[in-house]
C-alpha cells in the first residue's frame, strides 16, 4: 500500500535555501583571466545583471575599457584605452544608449573628433543637428 513520505520537502527546502544563499549573498565579483594569469575583466553582478563599476583589461594588464552598469545597462561615462594606456574614447550613456558627447582621442590624449549623440543616434559633430540640404523652393504663384 502507498504511504506518504514528506522527507522530500526537507530536501527541497534545503536545496532552495542553499540556492538563495549562493544567489543573493555568496556570489563574489565576476573576474575572468587570460591564459597568462592577467585579469581579463572584473565587476559585480546583482540578480545576474552587471552592476556597478566594470573594468576590462588588455592582456598586458593595462585597462582596455571601464564603465558603470545599473541593472545590466550602461550608465554614465565609459572610457576605452589603448594597450599603452592612452585614452581612445570617452562616451556618455543613459539607459544603455549613447547620450551626449562621444570623444575620440589621438596620441597625447589630443581630441581628434567629438560627436554628439541623442538616444543612440548622432545629432551632429558639435551638437547641432545637421542642416538639411537645400531643396527646391516653393513653386511659382
Amino acid at each position: 500500500m502507498f504511504a506518504y513520505d514528506s522527507r522530500h520537502k526537507i530536501i527541497i527546502g534545503i536545496a532552495i535555501m542553499v540556492w538563495a544563499a549562493w544567489h543573493f549573498f555568496l556570489r563574489g565579483p565576476v573576474q575572468d583571466h587570460y591564459p597568462n594569469g592577467q585579469v581579463k575583466r572584473s565587476g559585480g553582478q546583482v540578480n545576474d545583471l552587471n552592476q556597478g563599476l566594470w573594468t576590462w583589461y588588455h592582456e598586458n594588464g593595462r585597462k582596455q575599457m571601464e564603465g558603470r552598469f545599473d541593472k545590466g545597462e550602461r550608465e554614465g561615462t565609459w572610457l576605452t584605452f589603448s594597450t599603452d594606456g592612452d585614452t581612445l574614447t570617452k562616451a556618455e550613456y543613459v539607459d544603455d544608449r549613447l547620450n551626449g558627447p562621444y570623444v575620440e582621442y589621438g596620441p597625447g590624449n589630443r581630441v581628434l573628433r567629438t560627436l554628439v549623440y541623442s538616444n543612440d543616434h548622432p545629432v551632429g559633430p558639435t551638437g547641432e543637428r545637421p542642416t538639411p540640404a537645400p531643396g527646391p523652393g516653393p513653386g511659382p504663384r
